[in-house]
């Protein structure tokens, strides 16, 4: 059984993939990573996630599929 997603604005503590919502943009799925020199990461951008807007809305991490 799946767990049902919900949206927030707490940005995510754990890597994993995760559901993305920023206004004015399409809702898109991207890969949080982790890495000992700069913690939390955006995989695509290989930007710290600290450095992602406020304003952005986060869903999971997704589960995956069994």
């Amino acid at each position: 059984m799946t767990s049902k997603l919900t949206w927030t604005f707490d940005k995510p503590t754990i890597p994993g993939f995760y559901w993305m919502k920023a206004s004015g943009a399409r809702d898109r799925i991207i890969e949080i990573g982790h890495d000992g020199r700069h913690g939390l990461y955006v995989v695509h951008l290989g930007r710290p996630l600290g450095e992602m807007p406020e304003d952005f809305a986060w869903s999971g991490p997704i589960e995956h599929p069994r």
